[in-house]
C-alpha cells in the first residue's frame, strides 16, 4: 500500500497510517526515515502515481509503503491530518494546470491539494508490484473550493450492501466547502423510518447512538461508523470496486474506537420470488401445554400473525377473505398494508372481520389469504451537505443488478422551497431523469437527499389455511401473579415490573441474562415440565440435578433461584433476600402504596401480555420488552435487584436499610437467626412479610433524605464522610466505593458483594456498620459518631458554616451516588478522605471522646517544674512538664469509645 499527498511537511500536514485493529502503523511526516517520501510534487507526478525511487525509478511521486503482513489482512484507515485547522481562504488550482507544490498547495491548514492511496500486491508499485484499483474508498468525503463562483465536478463509485453499484456524476457544482455520503434510508425519524425529504441543518441531528434517539426528532446517521439496522452506510469507491474484494474484512472506527466486520462485497440477492413463505401463527401459537391453541388453534378474537418474508424493504398488502366467498372486495373482508424491511415480518390480525366482528368458535375455519406490494432493492441515498448551488446537479448510472444503465431518481427539496422531482408534489416525488440545478445558494447549510432504487412487484400465490378457532385457548388455573393471564403467557408472572427473561441477570455468577430467550415459565419441549424445573429439555438446558432421573429437578437451580429460597426469581418479589423487594430494587420508579411489593394497578393498564403498560416496549404481544433496564449503579455486573451490596460501599442492603438485626451470619441476607433462609410463598422473608407480619413493606430508607435511599449513597447522613470511611473500612482513591480501584475494578461474587479491590487487596462487606457511640445509629448514619456533642463535619473537618452536622450551608446538592457536591449558596463541597487522628493512634478524631481529668494535689513537696507521666488505658504514655505549685493538674486526653477514661499518674516528689 503507497500513499502520498502534496501536503506532507508543509504547515505540519502529516499521514496516519492505522491497521485494521486500531492500532497505528506509520505516521509519514517527512522526517527522520520518512524524509521525502510519500510526497507529491507536480502534476507529472500525480499522473505518474508511486512509481519514483525503487528498482523502477520512474516519473512518479516516490511513495511512502506500507508493506502488509500475514494477520493484517483488512480495512486499514488512512488519515491525511494538519496539528491544527484554519478556515482562511486559499488560491484555487485548476484540474488542468501544471501545478507545482512549493507554489500552489496552500499553507493554512485547510486542504490537500493532491491525494494518492495506491494498493498493489507482489511488491511495491515503485518495485515493480502490480496496481490495483477498486479497493480504496470512504463512506464520507469533504471538499473544499475557494469561495462561490468556482465550478467542480465530481465521479465516484457506490457500493450498497445489497451489492448494488451506481456511478454518481455530480457536474457544474458550485459548493464551496462540501460533504458527502451515502446509505441506504437517507435521513430518518427516530424509528429509524426515511423521511424521504431534504432538510435544513436545524431539522435534523447527525448521530450514531441510534439506540438514545427521540420522538419528534429526525436524524443522520454517523456515515463514518458501522452500521446500525436497517441503516446501511454506503461505499464511495475512487474507481469501479474490485470483484475480488472479500465479502466483510475487519474495520476499526478510530473516532469511536469500535472494531468491527464490514462489509465489501456483498452477493446481490435475487429478486425473482421477492414475497413467499406466506404463513398463519394464532396468538397463542408458542405458549406451553397449559394452551389448547397451537399454530393454527386460535382463541375468538385473539387474532394471530400472518408470517411472510421479502428479500428486500418494500410495501405489502395483506387481504382476507373473511366471508369465504372467494371475493377480496366484501365489507367485511380485511385489508392491511405494512412497510417492510426484508427478512421475516408478519401482519398481525385480531380475528375479527372489518366491522369489528370476532370471528365465531368452529372447526376448520377456511383462512383464505392474498399477499401483493412492491419491494425496492439496491435502494441509495445520495447525502449531498452544503452545495450552494448547480447548474449540473447529479446523474446516476448503475452498474449492476436489474436493468444497469442510467437510471432515474428521486428528491423532494419542498421544506426549504426547493423542487420535487418528476413534477411531484410535497411527500410525493416521482422519478426523473432530469438532473437538478438551483441557484442563489439555495442549498447553503443543507442536506439535498437524492435516492434511487430498483422496483419489483410481488404478488403472492393465494393461501388457504385451515384453523380451528376455540372459545378459550388456556387454563386459567396456573397464574402465580392473579392478574389474569396465566404464567405460559404471562410476561412478568409476579407483578414486579421486571420481565420473567430479566430475572435472570448477574453476569459475575454461573449464568447470564436471557434477554431474547425462551422465558422461564414457557415449556420448549412440550412435555408439560415448565423450563425452570425441566431438566431433560435439550431447547431450554436447565443445569439443575436430576439424581432420580424423573426430568424434574430435585430442585430449582441456583441459576433460577438467586438466593436459593425455593422461589425461582421470576417468582420471586426479593430475589436476593437482602429485605428490598424486586420491585424497589428495578428503577422502574413505580410506587408500591399497598406495600406488598407488586404494581398495584387497575387491570386495564397491562397489556394481555401481563407486563405493565406505562414500562412496557408496545402494550400486547410475547415480543414486548421492558422500556427501561433493571439498575446496576455500582457497575459491578450485578443488577441491584440481584446485588445485597448495590452501592459497594462495604456495608449490605440489608443493615443500609436499617435491618442489619435480621442477618446473623452476616452474608447481607435475611436469615433466621441461625443464617437459614425462610420466605413466604412470594419470597420476601417472613420477618418482613406482610402476609405473615400483617404489616405492610417499607420503601427503601434515605436517612438524609436527598432522594437516594441509603442502600445506593455513598454518603447515607451527608456529614462530607464517606460511608465507606465511617464503616472504618478502606477506600484508597476516595471515590467511595470499597478499597482501592474503580468501580469497573472490583471483584464480586455473585451477590455483587466485594471481596477483592481494584489493586488485588482482599476486603469484605458487612451487615454490622461500625457504631462507636452504641447508641442506635451506626457511623454512617450518625451526625455524632462518638456522642461528644460535637459535630462529625467539624472533628473531621468538614467545612459546614451553619454547625448542623451537615457537609456546608443549608441543603446540599448531591450527585447519583447521594454525595454532597454543592451546598446552598452553590459553594463547591469537598468530602473528607483521610479523617484526622491528631494523636496517630489509629483512631480518627471524630470517633474520639475528648477526656478532661482533674487532679487534686496535696503534697507540699511537688517541686516547681517536675515531670508528670501519665499512663492510659490504650498503654499510650502522656508526658507533660507541670509548672505551678500547689495547684490542680488538669490532663486532658482523647479516649476511644470502647474504653474507660482512668489513668494510672505518676508525679516525683522530694
Amino acid at each position: 500500500m503507497q500513499k502520498a499527498p502534496k501536503t506532507l511537511g508543509i504547515a505540519g500536514g502529516f499521514i496516519r497510517v492505522i491497521r485494521p485493529d486500531g492500532t497505528d502503523h506509520t505516521l509519514f511526516d517527512n522526517k527522520g526515515v520518512n524524509f521525502q517520501k510519500g510526497i507529491i510534487y507536480n502534476k507529472t507526478q500525480e499522473f505518474a502515481g508511486p512509481t519514483g525511487g525503487g528498482t523502477l525509478n520512474g516519473p512518479g511521486y516516490i511513495p511512502g509503503v506500507v508493506p502488509v503482513l500475514s494477520g493484517e489482512e483488512g480495512i486499514w484507515t488512512i488519515t491525511l491530518e494538519y496539528p491544527a485547522y484554519s478556515t482562511s481562504p486559499f488560491n484555487n488550482v485548476l484540474n488542468v494546470d501544471n501545478w507545482q507544490r512549493i507554489v500552489d498547495q496552500p499553507t493554512n491548514q485547510r486542504v490537500v491539494l493532491a491525494w494518492d492511496i495506491t494498493v498493489s500486491k507482489n511488491a511495491a508499485a515503485n518495485d515493480g508490484g502490480d496496481m490495483l484499483t477498486g479497493r480504496v474508498f470512504t463512506q464520507e468525503i469533504s471538499y473544499v473550493v475557494n469561495d462561490n463562483g468556482n465550478l467542480t465536478d465530481i465521479d465516484l463509485y457506490v457500493l450498497s450492501d445489497e451489492g448494488i453499484q451506481y456511478n454518481l456524476k455530480m457536474e457544474d457544482m458550485d459548493p464551496w466547502g462540501w460533504f458527502l455520503s451515502s446509505n441506504n434510508r437517507g435521513i430518518v425519524d427516530h424509528e429509524r423510518k426515511p423521511i424521504l425529504q431534504s432538510a435544513e441543518d436545524t431539522e435534523f441531528i447527525r448521530s450514531w447512538q441510534a439506540s438514545s434517539w427521540l420522538s419528534g426528532n429526525n436524524y443522520l446517521y454517523e456515515p463514518q461508523t458501522k452500521d446500525f439496522s436497517p441503516i446501511a452506510n454506503n461505499k464511495l469507491f475512487f474507481n469501479v470496486p474490485d470483484p475480488d474484494l472479500p465479502l466483510e474484512a475487519s474495520d476499526f472506527d478510530v473516532y469511536r474506537n469500535v472494531k468491527f466486520k464490514n462489509w465489501l462485497n456483498p452477493v446481490i440477492p435475487s429478486y425473482n420470488d421477492p414475497l413467499f413463505n406466506v404463513d398463519f401463527s394464532a396468538y397463542v401459537a408458542d405458549t406451553s401445554i397449559y394452551s389448547i391453541c397451537g399454530q393454527y388453534v386460535m382463541g375468538v378474537g385473539q387474532g394471530g400473525f400472518i408470517t411472510f418474508e421479502t428479500v428486500g424493504r418494500g410495501e405489502v398488502e395483506l387481504r382476507i377473505d373473511v366471508n369465504q366467498n372467494s371475493s377480496f372486495d366484501d365489507p367485511e373482508d380485511i385489508s392491511k398494508n405494512k412497510e417492510v424491511l426484508g427478512g421475516m415480518d408478519s401482519i398481525f390480525w385480531d380475528g375479527k372481520d372489518n366491522f369489528g366482528v370476532p370471528i365465531p368458535p368452529q372447526k376448520n375455519f377456511s383462512l383464505t389469504l392474498r399477499m401483493s406490494g412492491t419491494i425496492y432493492s439496491g435502494e441509495m441515498h445520495f447525502l449531498l451537505f452544503d452545495i450552494e448551488n448547480t447548474t449540473g446537479g447529479i446523474n446516476l448510472t448503475r452498474l449492476n443488478g436489474v436493468n444497469p444503465g442510467k437510471v432515474s431518481f428521486l428528491y423532494d427539496h419542498s421544506s426549504f422551497g426547493g423542487g420535487v422531482s418528476g413534477g411531484g408534489i410535497p411527500g410525493d416525488p416521482q422519478p426523473t431523469l432530469q438532473p437538478y440545478s438551483y441557484s442563489n445558494n439555495q442549498g447553503d447549510e443543507k442536506m439535498m437527499d437524492y435516492w434511487s432504487f430498483i422496483a419489483t412487484s410481488a404478488i403472492s400465490d393465494e393461501v388457504t389455511l385451515m384453523i380451528d378457532i376455540v372459545d378459550s385457548c388456556v387454563d386459567p388455573s396456573l397464574d402465580s401473579d392473579g392478574d389474569g393471564i396465566i404464567d405460559v403467557i404471562d410476561l412478568d408472572d409476579d407483578n414486579d415490573g421486571i420481565p420473567d427473561i430479566r430475572e435472570f441477570c448477574s453476569v459475575v455468577g454461573s449464568f447470564t441474562c436471557l434477554p431474547g430467550g425462551p422465558d422461564p415459565s414457557h415449556d420448549e419441549d412440550k412435555d408439560k415440565i415448565l423450563n425452570f424445573r425441566d431438566a431433560n429439555d435439550a431447547a431450554f438446558a436447565n443445569p439443575c440435578a436430576d439424581v432420580d432421573g424423573d426430568g424434574i429437578c430435585d430442585q430449582v437451580d441456583d441459576v433460577y433461584d438467586k438466593d436459593g429460597d425455593g422461589v425461582p426469581d421470576h417468582l420471586d418479589l426479593d430475589s436476593d433476600n437482602d429485605g428490598l423487594p424486586d420491585m424497589y430494587e428495578a428503577g422502574h420508579g413505580l410506587a408500591d402504596p399497598e406495600g406488598n411489593g407488586v404494581i398495584n394497578a387497575p387491570v386495564a393498564e397491562f397489556g394481555n401480555n401481563g407486563f405493565y403498560n406505562n414500562i412496557s416496549s408496545v402494550a400486547n404481544g410475547q415480543l414486548a420488552v421492558a422500556n427501561y433496564l433493571p439498575p446496576d449503579k455500582d457497575n459491578d455486573g450485578v443488577p441491584d435487584n440481584d446485588d445485597r451490596e448495590s452501592d459497594n460501599d462495604g456495608i449490605n442492603d440489608v443493615a443500609e436499610d436499617d435491618m442489619q438485626g435480621l442477618d446473623s451470619n452476616n452474608d447481607g441476607a435475611i436469615d433466621d437467626g441461625f443464617g437459614g433462609i425462610m420466605v413466604d410463598s412470594v419470597g420476601i422473608p417472613l420477618q418482613i412479610s406482610p402476609s405473615a407480619s400483617g404489616n405492610p413493606l417499607s420503601s427503601p430508607k434515605d436517612f438524609d433524605g436527598d432522594g437516594i435511599p441509603n442502600y445506593l449513597d455513598h454518603d447515607s447522613d451527608n456529614d462530607g464522610l464517606m460511608d465507606v470511611i465511617e464503616t472504618v473500612n478502606p477506600d484508597g482513591d476516595n471515590n467511595g466505593f470499597l478499597g482501592t480501584g474503580a468501580d469497573v475494578d472490583l471483584k464480586v461474587n455473585e451477590f455483587g458483594q466485594v471481596y477483592e479491590d481494584g489493586a488485588g487487596n482482599p476486603v469484605s462487606t458487612t451487615s454490622y456498620p461500625v457504631n462507636t457511640d452504641m447508641l442506635g445509629l451506626p457511623d454512617f448514619q450518625d451526625l455524632d459518631s462518638d456522642a461528644d456533642g460535637i459535630w462529625d463535619t467539624y472533628e473531621a473537618g468538614v467545612y459546614d458554616p451553619d454547625q448542623d452536622g451537615v457537609s456546608g450551608f443549608g441543603i446540599p446538592m448531591v450527585n447519583d451516588f447521594g454525595v454532597p457536591i454543592k451546598d446552598e449558596n452553590g459553594d463547591p463541597l469537598v468530602n473528607v478522605h483521610i479523617p484526622p487522628d491528631f494523636d496517630g493512634d489509629g483512631f480518627p478524631i471524630f470517633r474520639i471522646r475528648i477526656v478532661i481529668m482533674t487532679v487534686f494535689l496535696t503534697d507540699t513537696n511537688v517541686k516547681l517544674a517536675c515531670l508528670v507521666r501519665i499512663r492510659t488505658p490504650m498503654e499510650s504514655l502522656i508526658s507533660m512538664t507541670w509548672t505551678a505549685i500547689m495547684t490542680d493538674l488538669v490532663i486532658r486526653w482523647n479516649v476511644p469509645m470502647a474504653t474507660i477514661p482512668t489513668a494510672l499518674i505518676q508525679i516525683p516528689t522530694g
